[in-house]
């Protein structure tokens, strides 16, 4: 669900979701849809400790447009995908 400003108005879940043994959780990466935030759409970072209910961390690792930390991992790529090594 859509619940941050930055995220748009929909969700796209083309990206990644993985069960992390080391940390014990769910991680999700996916794409939102608000080009006055990131143009060129951004890959956004969820964790879950039962598949089920989402927290969006604020990483900053990337800034939306008005300088807002967000929960975004990487911008300008469109359906990345997200292993764990």
């Amino acid at each position: 669900m859509a619940d941050k400003p930055w995220e748009g108005w929909r969700l796209e879940i083309y990206g990644s979701v993985i069960y992390d043994d080391d940390d014990q959780i769910f991680k999700m990466w996916y794409i939102g849809e608000n080009p006055d935030e990131f143009p060129h759409y951004a890959t956004l970072y969820a964790t879950s400790t039962d598949g089920i209910r989402w927290e969006k961390p604020l990483v900053g690792t990337v800034k939306a447009a008005s300088g807002v930390p967000t929960n975004a991992v990487a911008d300008g790529y469109l359906l990345a995908s997200v292993i764990k090594d």
